[in-house]
């Protein structure tokens, strides 16, 4: 805190006049009434009654002449009987005060002042005994007191302090010390290091808490050691207290140590690449020594040697610093068996340190020998294991040898590594590198499969020339048996392609080779079995019976099966054709129609119609049991000339039972024919008895029949006439466009096409149907250039596509930024931007001072709509003019928007005028008139200085010239809740301290204030602008202060040493205040008035007014506020639709 006042005393300058003689009517008298010190002359500065040694003081007078005209006498001061000064003067009526002119300089021990009036009796007096006067007093002995001894890294009190010094550093000794003496003094202070002197002479010693260090620092060395610190070494002051001069600070200093922590492999120098610890042989390796250095500083010499199996590696000669640290040696090539790596720290034992024991770490490792071994040998159909792998040679086959092989526990190996031999004779061999892994050898000439049993072998390291650690894996075979190749077979008879000659054919094939079993199909299509299916076995022929006689075509498929595999082979053939009528004497066969029914004559697309059938056997020839009959139906136009049952394409068929005796007609059989969307005319539709010709019948010629029917013209497709609007401005939100036309369905699919894009459906919700002409589409056009839609309708019929143009979007606008102005914050806030056009999702790119087109992180940038962005961010405490720019994925962008990033303004905590100063008025001294609010930044104004540890280097005092700010009420400065100050002190429980939480815009900020009595809120409570609080006092745990109000906002959290100040703008408070305008609907309660409260910085009344227009005022009432509350009906309300109010003093 600061003294936020000076207050002065103004002299007041006296003197006596002496009386040359005595009036006979009135009585003469001098009489000395007090001898005193000052600090100044003429009665000014301060009074001192307790003088200490080596002030220079002021000897005073005070006396009274009893006289009724001005008189001359002597005056002497004097102390201990030594004079002062003295002298005649001229001593006027009154009370007076006189002085010498020049000063004393106190010295130690008791003294007597003494003034003497009219020293030489020259002046006639009613009493002489009261012309002295005189002051006893002992004079205070300064005292030197030292308060502590230590070192930091820095000379001037700065860097930092070093409570544990380490061997090496570079530290400079620091005394503290306390003069208690009232000017300053000159004595002897000398700083040493076990009697030795660091530093030493005299220096002025100023009164208050003192610093002094030496300038040349002390290197430190291990051991124990005593820092000392003597003031007035010499005794050449005298003090109150002698025994306070000398601190001593006792130290030990640990010797450095070097601790080897492990020793390790790489397979890169520098602590780089992959440690290895399994090594393998022949890697390149390189040694490593991990170890640290506990010392304050580097340490030169030979600091550590790597050896392997008892043999040096490599060392290190240089300074090595502090802390963690690795070494290395160049590459060792990896050799098989037992091997230890050992790392030495201090080889030479140069270096004294605290643990000797730990300069030694080794590493035991076996490598094992490497290992050859053969996984398979196998045979492929190209080389360098290309091609197919055949694991089931077949006899004539060109197939290259391969061998797939491991090489373990080695980097690389160089000889002879594999060789491949067939049923013992040999192929091929490798000699040359074979790199660690899985690896694979082939032969580079193919091998010609022959028949019979043969082996393939491969041998590893097939001259035993390699060390292996398991030579029992070195071999592998394979045995097979070469194969003849799978043919399938083929078909000989009938020859395919040719006619058959009867309604069955014995078909016969080829044996093929290696086929285990044959199928044959006969069908009237490709692939089909509706005449025959069945396995043959291993049979290669077979007589297939009732094949058709119509002359179409047959389709046999001849299949063979190798193994679990099938492969066909398909041939087509003529069936026979049957002429004429058959001579069958009374055992024929002859099916017609017996009747025929159609359900409709017309009908459009989607209709359906449905032929009834009843067929009949009008032939001799009696059928002993239930036969059946294949009818086929065809459809064609009227002027079409039917094709045959071979060529025309059927559109279904249906089966019918005949039997019994003759001319018994059959059960009906419907066909039902869902007529497809053909074109408007005549069509027939055709039925055929036993199409595929399987009955032999005396007359082939009564088996078919038709219906001639119409089909309506279908439903027009539609058509589009126009797309409205068009061109189509570009957005980012969905925008209604309408297609005219005719002949919309209800509910047709819309397909549009754009640039980049084709065939994309509309959703079926996105899509409404106005009338047959009349359709409207809600989209999101973005992509300028030509686009189309068409119009489909339920039956499929579709529009032509029709084109529209899309123009580009318009560039992003910005309209307005909210809130405006943004309130500056250290903390993330949300920034509102409206506008138009904005496409999902724009980049926002911000520049204020010092920092040009930022660009804010997608991740805080959300994208609302085409009309308005929201970004997160953090504008920090200072306020400044920005900019934010909008920026569409098509890269146009706004124009750049100014808004303004304001100070975080409140209601001054005080009412009234007042004038903020800054460092320039440290004594923070007050003017006529004014409140000052002083930022002085000194004292206990700085970071942890406020209470419970917070950060106070932007806070306030406040206060009035001559204590007028005593007891003055303190407001609080926005609305919000008082909590604990720092989460941990109450409100008023230490220095008069209140804490009130506030939240603005969505952030968090607190407001602080100081050394008030009278406390008036509690925890929790709810507070507004309006508030009062406490009054200002001097209440503080800092000791005796001036009654002043310590004021600070705050960010940061309400912890302990969490609270950081920030600055802040004030608005001065009116006084009594009005909280604003009550608008809305009056929602009276049942009795018919409506309620108001207001809230004033008074405690008078103040006049209510109210309107229904805001123009004109009408008054109310008078109100008294109490408490900073007032509260007032309106029985008019009830009648009125609205409402407003105003108050004021």
């Amino acid at each position: 805190m600061k003294n936020a006042r000076r207050l002065s005393v103004k002299p007041v300058i006296s003197a006596l006049v002496f009386l040359a003689g005595v009036s006979s009517a009135r009585a003469t008298d001098l009489a000395a009434i007090e001898v005193y010190f000052r600090d100044q002359p003429r009665n000014e500065g301060n009074r001192v009654d307790s003088p200490q040694v080596g002030q220079r003081l002021y000897p005073h007078v005070a006396y009274y002449v009893d006289a009724a005209a001005a008189l001359t006498g002597g005056l002497r001061l004097e102390v201990d009987g030594k004079g002062l000064c003295s002298g005649d003067v001229t001593l006027r009526p009154g009370s007076r005060v006189n002085w010498c002119t020049d000063p004393w300089t106190v010295t130690a021990g008791t003294h007597t002042l003494r003034a003497v009036l009219d020293r030489d009796r020259t002046i006639a007096e009613s009493d002489e005994g009261n012309n002295i006067a005189t002051f006893i007093f002992e004079a205070e002995r300064p005292d030197l007191a030292v308060t502590e001894v230590y070192f930091r890294d820095q000379p001037g009190s700065a860097g930092n302090r070093v409570d544990d010094p380490q061997v090496g550093q570079q530290l400079y000794p620091h005394v503290a010390f306390y003069v208690d003496s009232a000017v300053p003094l000159t004595g002897g202070l000398r700083l040493e290091v076990d009697g030795k002197g660091l530093c030493s002479g005299h220096v002025t010693l100023r009164p208050g808490n003192r610093v002094n260090w030496c300038t040349d620092p002390w290197t430190v060395t291990a051991g124990t050691h005593t820092l000392r610190a003597v003031l007035d070494r010499d005794r050449t002051i005298a003090e109150s207290d002698e025994g306070n001069n000398v601190a001593t600070f006792v130290f030990t200093v640990p010797w450095p140590d070097l601790a080897v922590t492990e020793v390790y492999f790489r397979d890169q120098p520098g602590n780089a690449g992959s440690r290895v610890d399994n090594p393998e042989v022949g890697q390149q390796l390189y040694p490593h020594v991990a170890f640290y250095v506990d010392a304050a500083g580097p340490l030169t010499g030979k600091i550590w040697k790597l050896e392997l199996d008892g043999n040096f590696l490599c060392s290190r000669t240089a300074t090595e610093p502090t802390g963690s640290r690795v070494g290395w040696c160049g590459a060792w090539t990896v050799t098989a068996g037992n091997h230890t790596l050992r790392g030495v720290l201090d080889p030479d034992g140069t270096f004294a340190e605290s643990n000797g024991g730990n300069n030694i770490a080794t590493l035991d490792f076996t490598v094992p020998r490497p290992d050859l071994e053969a996984t398979d040998v196998y045979f492929r159909d190209q080389p360098g294991n290309a091609g197919n792998r055949v694991d089931n040679p077949q006899v004539g086959q060109q197939l290259y040898p391969h061998i797939a092989y491991n090489l373990n526990d080695a980097s690389a190996l160089t000889g002879k590594i594999w060789k491949l031999e067939l049923d013992g004779n040999f192929l091929c061999s490798f000699v040359g590198t074979a790199r660690t892994g899985s690896q694979v050898g082939w032969c580079g000439t193919p091998w010609t499969v022959t028949a019979g049993n043969h082996t393939l072998r491969g041998v590893l390291d097939p001259d035993a020339t390699i060390p292996e650690s398991n030579g029992g894996n070195n071999v592998a075979t394979l045995s097979f048996t070469g194969v003849i190749p799978e043919v399938k077979a083929v078909m000989t008879s009938p020859a395919p392609g040719s006619t058959l000659a009867s309604q069955s054919a014995a078909f016969a094939w080829s044996r093929g080779s290696g086929v285990a079993e044959y199928w044959l199909t006969v069908g009237t299509q490709a692939g089909g079995y509706d005449l025959y299916g069945q396995s043959q076995g291993l049979d290669r022929s077979v007589t297939v019976s009732r094949l058709p006689e119509n002359g179409c075509t047959v389709y046999a498929r001849l299949s063979s099966r190798f193994g679990s595999e099938w492969q066909h082979n398909d041939y087509t053939y003529t069936a026979n054709t049957y002429a004429g009528s058959l001579d069958c004497g009374p055992s024929c066969v002859d099916l017609t129609i017996h009747s025929a029914n159609i359900n409709r004559s017309s009908g459009v697309w989607g209709d359906t119609f449905t032929i009834t059938l009843r067929i009949i056997n009008l032939g001799n020839f009696l059928v002993a049991s239930t036969a059946r009959a294949r009818i086929y139906f065809y459809i064609r136009e009227v002027s079409e000339p039917f094709s045959g049952v071979c060529s025309a394409s059927k559109i279904g068929e249906i089966t019918a039972s005949f039997g019994g005796l003759p001319n018994f007609p059959s059960p009906e059989v419907d066909f039902n024919y869902v007529l497809p969307s053909l074109a408007a005319g005549d069509y027939f539709l055709t039925y055929w008895i036993d199409a595929p010709g399987f009955i032999r019948e005396r007359n082939e010629d009564n088996n078919a029949g038709r219906f001639r029917i119409s089909v309506v013209r279908p439903p027009e497709a539609p058509t589009i006439s126009s797309v409205s609007p068009n061109p189509v401005t570009g957005s980012a939100g969905q925008q209604t466009i309408t297609v005219r036309g005719a002949n919309f369905v209800n509910k047709p699919t819309l397909t549009l096409t754009w640039p980049g894009q084709s065939g994309y459906t509309v959703p079926s919700g996105q899509v409404t149907l106005v009338t047959s002409r009349e359709l409207r589409m809600s989209i999101t056009a973005t992509t300028p250039g030509t686009w189309t839609v068409k119009v489909t309708n339920p039956d499929e019929q579709s529009s032509a596509p029709f084109p529209f143009t899309v123009e580009k979007p318009p560039a992003p606008s910005i309209s307005r930024v909210s809130p405006s102005p943004v309130t500056a914050f250290n903390t993330r806030q949300t920034i509102t931007i409206y506008g138009a056009h904005f496409v999902n999702k724009p980049t926002l790119t911000l520049t204020w001072t010092g920092q040009p087109n930022y660009t804010v992180p997608d991740a805080r940038v959300t994208f609302v709509n085409s009309s308005e962005l929201r970004m997160s961010v953090t504008t920090t405490a200072t306020p400044d003019s920005w900019t934010v720019k909008v920026t569409n994925p098509d890269e146009q962008s706004s124009n750049p928007w100014t808004f303004q990033v304001a100070p975080l303004t409140v209601i001054a905590p005080v009412v009234g005028a007042f004038r903020a100063t800054g460092a320039e008025n440290p004594d923070c001294t007050n003017v006529p008139d004014l409140w000052t609010f002083c930022q002085h930044q000194t004292d206990l104004h700085r970071p942890g200085g406020g209470l419970s540890g917070s950060d106070d280097t932007y806070a306030w005092d406040m206060n009035q010239l001559d204590d007028a700010d005593n007891r003055k009420p303190v407001y609080a400065v926005a609305s919000g809740k008082v909590v604990r100050y720092a989460g941990t002190v109450a409100p008023g429980a230490v220095s008069g301290a209140v804490l009130i939480e506030h939240t603005q815009e969505g952030r968090t900020w607190w407001s602080g204030y100081l050394h008030m009595n009278e406390i008036s809120v509690s925890e929790s409570q709810q507070v507004t602008a309006f508030t009062p609080i406490g009054k200002i006092s001097n209440v503080c745990a800092c000791g005796s202060i001036p009654n002043h109000l310590h004021f600070v906002v705050y960010e940061g959290a309400n912890e302990p040493g969490e609270l950081i100040s920030r600055n802040v703008d004030f608005r001065q408070s009116p006084g009594p205040l009005f909280t604003g305008l009550a608008g809305g609907r009056v929602q009276p309660p049942q009795n018919g008035q409506f309620q108001l409260e207001i809230l004033a910085r008074t405690e008078k009344q103040v006049a209510v007014q109210g309107s229904d227009n805001l123009t004109t005022w009408v008054d109310i009432e008078t109100v008294a506020i109490t408490g900073g509350k007032g509260a007032f009906s309106d029985s008019t309300a009830n009648s009125r639709p609205r409402r407003f109010y105003r108050a004021k003093p």
